[in-house]
């Protein structure tokens, strides 16, 4: 597995980093795209945008599915690290505007989001809950003893073998000396 932080020498940036950025371009379009422009010259959807929960609603979904159709060719789309720390950096990202909310502090707003994208998103849920399988499965105790039994009769066979062979060269050295 690859560490979550892995650095782009060049920039000094992380992998979750230049996803989060191409979070941020993927999330603006589809506010954009599906409530209007902001007000004329502000660009950034978390200022022209006042809080609202279809509003939030509609950003935690498409989210997830963001999050869900991340290239499943890269291992970090199910290394649970690595989407555990891209989490983190989208709930900061949206707890800027999140926090607008009546009565919600930053830190609420970042407890909420983290509850809903990662806590309640079932697609990571169940891949961590299908991974744990993965493990229990190869380390139980029945495949533990049958790799175990393995290893023994391929020694067992292995002892056998030596056996033969040694006692072979002992018959050809009696039967050299014999004919001497």
């Amino acid at each position: 597995m690859m560490p979550p932080k892995q650095k782009n020498q060049k920039q000094g940036e992380t992998v979750a980093d230049k996803l989060l950025g191409k979070y941020k371009q993927y999330i603006a379009k589809e506010i954009y795209d599906n409530h209007g422009l902001g007000p004329r010259g502000k660009d950034n959807w978390i200022e022209s945008f006042p809080y609202s929960t279809s509003m939030e609603s509609f950003i935690i979904k498409n989210t997830k599915l963001w999050i869900r159709l991340l290239d499943s060719r890269d291992s970090n789309s199910s290394n649970p690290q690595f989407l555990k720390a891209l989490v983190n950096r989208i709930v900061a990202y949206l707890a800027d505007w999140a926090e607008n909310a009546p009565n919600r502090a930053k830190n609420s707003a970042i407890k909420a989001l983290k509850r809903e994208l990662w806590d309640n998103n079932s697609y990571i849920q169940g891949m961590l809950l299908w991974q744990q399988q993965q493990r229990n499965t190869h380390r139980s105790p029945q495949t533990v003893a049958a790799k175990h039994k393995r290893e023994r009769i391929a020694n067992a066979k292995r002892n056998y073998d030596m056996h033969r062979q040694v006692s072979l060269v002992f018959i050809e050295v009696n039967q050299y000396n014999i004919k001497k």
